[in-house]
């Protein structure tokens, strides 16, 4: 519950990420006096089909020279499978075995959480921190990275020029989710001015929120409302993907972390 006292008293945060990992973020805007405002606008599902399966096999055998974590979902994805095939122990031998880098400080913490104890922290989201990161020549490593459904090819490609061997795994279906109601409220109180600010942490995010409003023919309302609404994004490659949308970006944290996100909210929202 939302204190009349803090730095966000008497704002409404947006909150855009999946159900089940909204928690923390609307715990600080509560503890910081705000409303918290869920609309989540993607779902997590399970992929089918055996590839995972195979990647965490080869990944227990110590068939990777590096493994690249992009999220937390990809994280507890790709444990959750191990724990179903009987492999958790292996899974968690084979990955400290493994040079492991991860993007974000909360990646980290997730993989420490599981016991993963030797990983690298890309400090930008983007293809370009992730190389920085991983070194230079990079000819006869074998890298595996498990990924959403949604992510593109750019940081494989680029792996791959620099000489890696590159395998990659959906790890998760990301999708719009199925119930547009909420995303359909969002839009409706944003262009209301019931909204003070809203938060993407994830491109996806912010794309299937423009998906579902051109479709409910509700884009001109949806361009409107966060024209006049502050709009945060946690990162650079968030902060491209509601660009390209059409979108102005007020803010986004040189840390890109939940806490850090709502942090630099406070500034803007005084």
């Amino acid at each position: 519950m939302s204190s009349s006292a803090g730095p966000l008293a008497g704002k409404t945060v947006a909150i855009t990420r999946p159900m089940h990992q909204c928690k923390e973020m609307v715990e600080i805007v509560e503890t910081m006096g705000g409303t918290a405002y869920v609309a989540p606008m993607i779902e997590i599902t399970a992929p089918k089909g055996e590839e995972l399966a195979e990647f965490i096999r080869k990944t227990a055998s110590g068939c990777f020279d590096k493994l690249v974590f992009l999220s937390v979902n990809s994280i507890r994805c790709i444990f959750e499978e191990a724990q179903q095939e009987g492999k958790l122990d292996l899974l968690l031998k084979g990955i400290n075995a493994s040079g492991v880098l991860v993007i974000g400080t909360r990646t980290q913490r997730e993989l420490v959480g599981y016991g993963v104890t030797d990983n690298v922290v890309a400090r930008i989201q983007s293809t370009d921190g992730v190389l920085e990161a991983i070194g230079g020549e990079l000819k006869g490593l074998h890298i595996g990275i498990p990924r959403s459904s949604m992510a593109n090819s750019e940081l494989g490609d680029a792996l791959k020029v620099r000489g890696a061997q590159v395998t990659e795994v959906t790890a998760y279906i990301s999708r719009p989710p199925a119930d547009r109601s909420r995303a359909i409220e969002l839009i409706r109180d944003l262009e209301a001015g019931k909204v003070d600010a809203v938060t993407f942490t994830s491109a996806s995010t912010a794309t299937n929120l423009a998906e579902i409003a051109e479709q409910e023919n509700l884009l001109g309302q949806l361009k409107e409302g966060l024209g006049r609404t502050i709009v945060a994004a946690i990162g650079p490659r968030a902060k491209g993907a509601i660009e390209a949308l059409g979108f102005k970006v007020n803010i986004v944290p040189e840390k890109h972390s939940i806490r850090d996100l709502v942090e630099a909210l406070v500034s803007n929202l005084e």
